[in-house]
Order: structure tokens, then sequence, then C-alpha cells
């Protein structure tokens, strides 16, 4: 016998603010989100490998469970059990991120600019499509809007084509290198 009790309530948000400037949200694989302003003096980066790491224990996990024979009921009740993991930790994950990118949008009084990653092709091959569609772009964003939201920060989504190689600073398009590098202005970044 369970129980479920939901409970509905209303989040007043504050008045969306007039920027003094904008954060660029860059989104990834390697790097979960690249924040950075058109100064290039805050560029803060939230690494991925650690959630790579912990996503492809899950994978292994769930490959050896689904070897199992089949018609077993706990085999079932492990993968249902299993993904419930899974989700929790990458909710939480984009939870403390989410939660941090707003922080400094307001501490900055800054807008966010984030990429629109909707119709986003997965045809790079099985591994990269399998760590593709495990990462949850969408939830992130959603997660991002909500909190600005509430915070009164004005929230932007933006074409994402040449968002990696367009400089912050003076909007020249760039080749990619592991270091951005403009060759217009001589802004110098880490990238995602």
């Amino acid at each position: 016998d369970d129980y479920f009790i939901y409970i509905a309530f209303k989040v007043s948000c504050k008045k969306i603010y007039k920027p003094k400037d904008w954060f660029g949200v860059d989104l990834g694989i390697n790097n979960i989100a690249v924040l950075s302003d058109k100064k290039g003096s805050v560029n803060k980066f939230f690494n991925g490998k650690e959630l790579k790491n912990i996503r492809n224990v899950f994978f292994k996990k769930r490959k050896h469970i689904q070897a199992l024979k089949s018609g077993d009921s706990n085999k079932w009740k492990a993968l249902k059990t299993l993904s419930g993991k899974e989700k929790a930790y990458t909710d939480y994950v984009n939870h403390i991120i989410s939660k941090e990118i707003v922080k400094l949008a307001k501490q900055y009084h800054y807008g966010i600019r984030l990429e629109d990653l909707k119709g986003f092709k997965k045809n790079k091959g099985r591994k990269f499509n399998r760590i593709l569609s495990g990462w949850k772009f969408y939830d992130l964003k959603q997660k991002i809007i909500y909190k600005a939201k509430e915070q009164g920060i004005p929230v932007q989504l933006i074409n994402p084509r040449n968002t990696s190689k367009t400089c912050s600073k003076c909007g020249e398009i760039n080749k990619v290198t592991k270091e951005f590098v403009c060759s217009k202005c001589g802004l110098r970044l880490n990238r995602d």
C-alpha cells in the first residue's frame, strides 16, 4: 500500500530586469556548460568528466543486466531501479549547474544567452549517439530558464551555429582549436 501526496504551489517571479550585458552558455559533452562574457573576464567551465564516467558505469551495469537470462522478473526490476538512479544523478548535476549559472548572472546583473539545440543531429556514430542521447541538454536548459525567471534574469535562446567559433568580444568567426584565440582582437579563452 503506497500513498502519494501532490502539492501544487505558485512561485512569484521577479520582474525581468534590463541586463548590463550577457553571459553566453555553450552546452557540450566534455564540458557540460561553459559560461563566458564578451569581456573575457568570466569564463566558467562545468566539467562533464565525472558525469561521463558515472554514465559509463551505468551503461556497463545495464549491459550486464540485459545479458541475463530473459524472463527473469528481477532483471526488469533491476533495470528500472538502475534507470531511476541514473536519472536522479543527472537531474542533480543539472540542478547544481543551473543554480550556479543563475547565481553568477544575478551577481553580475547579466542576462543569459543559451543555445537552442532543437533538432540537433545525432548521426555521429553509435558511441557518440549514445553519449549525446543520454545527456539531458533540454533538462538543463529548462532548469536554467525557470530559475532565471524566478530571479528576474532575462534569457534568450540563440541559434547554436558557430557559437563555439565566434569571438564573444568582437564577433569574428575563427578556426576551431583547443584554446580559443581570436584572429581579429586577440581574445584568448579556454573552450569546450
